[in-house]
């Protein structure tokens, strides 16, 4: 949700027409959820998967400078509002 609602809020310049809609971040996100599955399938352990949240969660462990913490729960202020991010989504939501 926290990757999603950062792009939707986002005025990119071009070529993210996606991104400009719940339902359709919602699904452009499911869709990238299933390639990342299929490249872990196809070449297990060649991509390497960083978590924003786990980067959060170990920031020592990972970076060397500040990180900004406050967008993963930014959301949740219009959470009633993104039932069509939310239902987009389905199982992708961790």
């Amino acid at each position: 949700m926290a990757g999603c609602f950062s792009g939707f809020k986002q005025l990119f310049g071009e070529g993210q027409e996606f991104s400009y809609g719940l339902r359709e971040i919602g699904n452009y996100y499911r869709q990238y959820v299933r390639l990342m599955d299929h490249w872990d399938r196809v070449l297990p352990g060649f991509v390497l998967r960083v978590q924003y949240e786990d980067v959060v969660a170990d920031l020592e462990g990972q970076v060397r400078q500040p990180i900004y913490r406050s967008g993963l729960e930014q959301w949740r202020n219009y959470e009633p509002w993104l039932g069509p991010l939310k239902e987009a989504l389905g199982a992708a939501v961790l």
